[in-house]
């Protein structure tokens, strides 16, 4: 916890005889792996609050949210963009629609050629174990250092990506694209 917070100051507190400032409460609640509340004798519960978010209760399970686009712009590869934050779904939900949190990932689609169906700059679930084409199924999808959010159509014994938006150019589906999965959920603000 730092010299500042070693034993004798550790006991000085549990005495009475010396308090914490905020910033040693947190050191404290960390190294002795308790919530802060429980330090400050506000709740008899020691669990610290990482271990009850969402993704440890019963009915919520945590997806993270990936950046797709580096600090200057640049695409990253979906699977090694690291979290910026987590959305909480409920367990029955996903089990409903067969979705495992942990082959799953939320982002924000990058452009509004899938309009009207999926805005610009909603998010969408994207599940990594559907990552086979199917006909009119909606798909992240890597092309190089672009990602599309497309709808697989298969037409005259070829594949296409096709956005909803008209002003959307339909591309012959390229072999070097690697489809991440299929969206499975919107959300968007209204």
């Amino acid at each position: 916890m730092g010299d500042r917070y070693d034993g004798s100051m550790i006991s000085h507190v549990e005495a009475g005889r010396s308090t914490l400032h905020f910033d040693g409460l947190v050191k404290a609640a960390r190294a002795l792996d308790v919530s802060i509340d429980y330090l400050a004798g506000l709740t008899e519960d020691p669990t610290p609050a990482d271990d009850r978010s969402p993704s440890n209760t019963s009915t919520l399970q945590r997806v993270p949210l990936r950046e797709v686009a580096d600090s200057e712009g640049r695409r990253t590869d979906l699977a090694s963009a690291p979290p910026i934050g987590h959305l909480a779904f409920r367990r029955e939900w996903m089990e409903t629609h067969r979705i495992s949190p942990d082959n799953c990932s939320a982002i924000e689609v990058p452009d509004d050629l899938m309009e009207p169906t999926i805005q610009a700059g909603a998010w969408v679930l994207v599940d990594h174990r559907r990552a086979i084409r199917q006909g009119s199924s909606i798909f992240a999808v890597n092309l190089g250092d672009d990602l599309y959010v497309r709808r697989a159509v298969y037409s005259d014994q070829d594949w296409l990506l096709v956005g909803d938006n008209p002003k959307c150019e339909t591309l012959a589906w390229p072999r070097e694209a690697r489809v991440l999965g299929q969206v499975v959920w919107i959300g968007r603000v209204l």
